[in-house]
């Protein structure tokens, strides 16, 4: 006798082996009990689920004579033509080569013949979105008033491409994805049945690579039999599926983590030396981070993918992790469409290598704290300017935390400005005294300060072209913008303090911009004498055509 596939050795037979479907098995069973079955259903739901299993059990309890009237006796010759798909009054269609109207006319000529040994004659389309909308059409009718003695199960994995009138003549069953634990509960079972030994964490790893089929667990697990036939253990698992290990993502991770790109691109290499494939790779490493992240957070082994917690790099936190999957997401999307993928692993896992590590708030109230009087004060230059909204601080991997609240960007040399003003900025000191006329000092260099903004942002300079200094109240400095700048306002007042720098830089002064646009515009006058012009013309016109001035 030739061998039969697990899938198919271990299809359900009654409704009490099917697996994660309770809210269909209960409503069929009910229906069977109290003689309420419909003329049409349709189940839908993703593949391997158990919705031709449904069809073939709901088939068998309806024809089989020595049913208890919910399940089929499976023993009888009307079930076991139906388990052998030999039966001539239970017959399963493939709607995908039987998809046009000549096929559903000869459908609607034969459901006129009474069954020939059951008490129906039912029809099992499988795939039934695959037909066209006219053979759609031509079987409206026939299903919505079939013959007492048919009935019709339809079955399909894609339900939004069957037509709503279809879908309104049948009750339709939503087939859910196996949950992983179940899968893993059957595979065990399976195994003890045939007399393999196995490790839980190997059958864990297959349930969650059949996601959510069980047709295509078992399937995978014939692989795995086949390769070791005495056991199926995790390294086998790994083996046959292509996999990669844990411990190498943990390496990768901790690369990255210490910025060490000569080993992330050491890691690559090796990817592409052991042939895996790079999407499978991806999915893997965005899976193990996914599973870092539930480390940290909930220290339950049972919700990761292997049913295992993964090591974490000293110092990672979740926001870090959260960060670099972010990356490893928007990379699994780019890789169906790239045409050099070693390309682009290598560029998005270099990009992760980058990313400093997130520090919290506490984190940085606490550097200050321990920095004390050695860092100086946060208005005493543009060195702090980045320190003066610490909502985030990115530490290196070789420096404290602390550290990076002292380190102070280079400073350019002054261009032209008054050397007063240059050494109060070089040095960082106090605030310098606002003189008297320093509307007027402003207004002589303001072409420079616009200069020196467009050292840091080319926009704002441009925002701030045909600009003048209006007025100072105190340390508030009033800037008016031409209407023609109007809709560059918001660019600039979020780009201000490019300005407040430009002028702390040049005239030594911490001023607050306000840039404002002036509600009038000044008019030219109109010149006095076009209206007399205008009127003595007038005068002329009428006396010469006799008219009148309305």
């Amino acid at each position: 006798m030739s061998y039969q596939v697990l899938s198919r050795k271990w299809r359900p037979q009654v409704f009490e082996e099917l697996i994660g479907q309770s809210h269909v098995v209960r409503t069929l069973q009910n229906a069977l009990e109290r003689g309420r079955v419909a003329h049409a259903y349709i189940l839908t739901g993703p593949r391997g689920v158990g919705k031709t299993s449904t069809a073939r059990i709901l088939a068998k309890a309806l024809n089989c004579p020595h049913s208890d009237g919910v399940n089929p006796c499976n023993e009888c010759q009307i079930c076991r033509e139906i388990v052998q798909g030999n039966s001539l009054d239970v017959l399963e269609i493939d709607g995908a080569s039987n998809r046009g109207i000549d096929e559903i006319r000869e459908l609607r000529e034969a459901v006129k013949y009474p069954p020939i040994s059951g008490k129906y004659r039912i029809y099992i389309i499988d795939e039934v979105h695959m037909l066209t909308l006219p053979a759609f059409n031509a079987l409206l009718k026939t299903l919505e008033e079939p013959p007492s003695h048919i009935k019709f199960i339809l079955a399909t994995t894609d339900p939004q491409k069957v037509p709503q009138t279809i879908l309104s003549r049948a009750q339709r069953f939503d087939f859910r994805r196996i949950p992983t634990p179940d899968i893993a509960a059957l595979l065990a079972k399976i195994l003890d049945e045939e007399q393999v030994s196995y490790d839980e964490r190997a059958l864990t790893i297959l349930a969650r690579k059949a996601d959510g089929s069980i047709r295509d667990g078992l399937s995978l697990l014939d692989q795995i039999i086949a390769y070791h036939s005495d056991k199926v253990d995790e390294s086998s698992v790994v083996s046959v599926l292509g996999l990669v290990e844990d411990t190498f993502y943990a390496q990768i991770l901790d690369n990255i983590s210490r910025h060490n790109r000569k080993e992330v691109l050491a890691k690559i290499e090796a990817i592409f030396d052991g042939g895996y494939e790079i999407k499978e790779v991806c999915q893997g490493f965005n899976q193990f981070l996914r599973d870092g992240i539930l480390t940290l957070e909930t220290g339950d082994p049972s919700l990761t993918s292997k049913g295992a917690l993964v090591d974490i790099p000293e110092g990672l936190v979740t926001a870090d992790l959260i960060n670099l999957l972010d990356i490893g997401l928007a990379t699994e999307a780019q890789l169906r469409y790239a045409q050099q993928p070693r390309l682009l692993m290598e560029q998005q896992l270099l990009k992760m290598a980058e990313l400093d590590r997130v520090v919290s708030i506490q984190e940085v109230l606490q550097g200050l704290a321990r920095a004390g009087g050695n860092n100086p004060p946060l208005d005493s230059g543009p060195a702090a300017v980045q320190a003066e909204r610490p909502s985030r601080v990115a530490a290196g991997p070789s420096s404290p935390v602390s550290r990076s609240f002292t380190r102070s960007r280079p400073k350019e040399p002054d261009k032209g400005g008054s050397p007063e003003g240059s050494d109060a900025a070089a040095a960082g000191g106090a605030q310098q005294p606002i003189p008297s006329d320093a509307v007027e000092q402003l207004r002589q260099r303001w072409e420079d300060i616009i200069s020196e903004v467009g050292n840091q942002s080319q926009g704002a300079a441009a925002t701030l072209s045909g600009s003048e200094v209006a007025a100072l109240d105190g340390t508030n400095l009033t800037v008016h913008l031409p209407a023609s700048q109007s809709i560059h306002l918001k660019i600039l007042m979020d780009k201000r303090n490019l300005v407040e720098n430009a002028i702390k830089n040049l005239m030594g002064w911490k001023l607050r911009i306000l840039p404002t646009i002036p509600e009038t515009q000044p008019h030219k006058p109109h010149s006095t004498s076009e209206p007399s012009q205008k009127s003595a013309l007038l005068d002329e016109l009428t006396d010469t055509f006799k008219g009148e001035e309305f």
